[in-house]
C-alpha cells in the first residue's frame, strides 16, 4: 500500500474530513477575496489580536531601539489592515465599525502613528516639538484672521462713504447728516448751540465764526470755487492784516550815548596816567633814600 493511501485511511485525516472546512490561520492579502461578512469579521478579530500582542511588546522596557522601530512599523500596517477589513465588512452589509473611534494611546504625526516607547525616540521627539510649534502657529494665524474678518464686518456695518475719508466737501447738510447718522459726530452748529446753552451768550468773549461763515465772507459771490482757493484767500487776508498791524505799531528805538561814553573813557585814561606817574615817583624817592 502506498504512503498516500495510508494517510487517507488514518483516523486523524478521517476526523478532519468529517468535521468540514477548517478555520484559516492566515489572512488573505486582499480583502476583495472574502465574500462573506462572517469571514471578514473573523479576519478583523485576528488583526485586533495581533495589535494587542504588538502593543504589549512595544511597551517592554527590555527591547532595544531597532525592535521598537520594527514593532511600530508593524503596528501601523496592522491598523491599516484592520481599517480595510472594516470597510469590507460595511460593503458586504455588515455592522459599521468605522463610526467607532478607538483610543490606543497613540500619537499621529504626518500620517504615521507612534505607540508606547516609540514616542521616546530622539527623532520622534523632534517631530513632536515641530508639530506642537506648527499647531501653535496655525492657532495664532487663525485667531488673527478671525479678528481681521470681524473688524472688516464692523467697518462694513458702519457704511463709511467718501465723506469719512475727507474726499468730499463738508457742507452744512452733510455735517448734519453725519452728526445725526451712524457715526455720531456732531456738526459745528450743534457744538456751538451746546456751548451757548451751557455757558451762555454773555460768557463768550468774541463771536465765534464757523467754517461756512468764514467761507462765505471770503468769497460770497462765487460759491462754486474749490476749497484750495478759499484757503489761499484766507491766508492772504490774514497776511495783509498782520502786515497792517506791524506798520501801525510803534517801532522801538535804541539810542547809544556816544558823548557820555567818550567822556567817561577820557576820565578813566587820565586816572590811569596819574596812577602810573605816582608809582614812578615813589620808586625814584626810594632809590634816592637808599643813596
Amino acid at each position: 500500500m502506498s504512503r498516500n493511501k495510508e494517510k487517507a485511511q488514518s483516523l486523524l485525516n478521517l476526523y478532519y474530513a468529517q468535521k468540514g472546512p477548517q478555520i484559516p490561520t492566515q489572512r488573505p492579502r486582499s480583502t476583495e477575496d472574502v465574500k462573506s461578512v462572517t469571514d471578514a469579521e473573523l479576519f478583523r478579530k485576528m488583526c485586533i489580536q495581533d495589535i494587542d500582542k504588538s502593543l504589549m511588546k512595544i511597551n517592554n522596557p527590555l527591547i532595544n531601539e531597532y525592535e521598537i522601530r520594527d514593532l511600530n512599523s508593524k503596528l501601523n500596517k496592522l491598523f491599516r489592515e484592520k481599517r480595510a477589513w472594516e470597510h469590507r465588512i460595511k460593503d458586504l452589509g455588515g455592522p459599521d465599525y468605522l463610526q467607532f473611534i478607538t483610543n490606543s494611546n497613540e500619537t499621529i504625526i504626518k500620517g504615521c502613528r507612534y505607540f508606547g516607547r516609540a514616542k521616546e525616540l530622539p527623532d520622534v521627539q523632534e517631530l513632536l516639538k515641530l508639530s506642537r510649534e506648527e499647531k501653535t502657529e496655525n492657532t495664532q494665524n487663525f485667531r488673527r484672521k478671525k479678528y481681521r474678518d470681524e473688524s472688516r464686518k464692523q467697518l462694513n456695518l458702519l457704511q463709511l462713504d467718501a465723506r469719512y475719508y475727507g474726499l468730499l466737501d463738508e457742507d452744512r447738510s452733510s455735517q448734519q447728516r453725519i452728526g445725526n447718522g451712524v457715526l455720531g459726530i456732531p456738526s459745528e452748529e450743534e457744538l456751538l448751540d451746546e456751548v451757548k446753552s451751557t455757558l451762555g451768550d454773555k460768557s463768550l468773549p468774541t463771536p465765534i465764526i464757523t467754517r461756512q461763515e468764514l467761507k462765505h465772507s471770503l468769497n460770497p459771490a462765487t460759491p462754486g470755487n474749490t476749497k484750495d482757493d478759499d484757503i489761499i484767500k484766507y491766508e492772504r487776508a490774514v497776511t495783509r492784516a498782520a502786515s497792517r498791524r506791524c506798520e501801525t505799531e510803534a517801532k522801538p528805538t535804541i539810542t547809544i550815548p556816544t558823548e557820555d561814553f567818550i567822556a567817561d573813557k577820557s576820565a578813566v585814561d587820565k586816572k590811569v596816567e596819574e596812577m602810573i606817574v605816582a608809582h614812578k615817583k615813589k620808586e625814584l624817592l626810594e632809590k634816592l633814600g637808599d643813596i
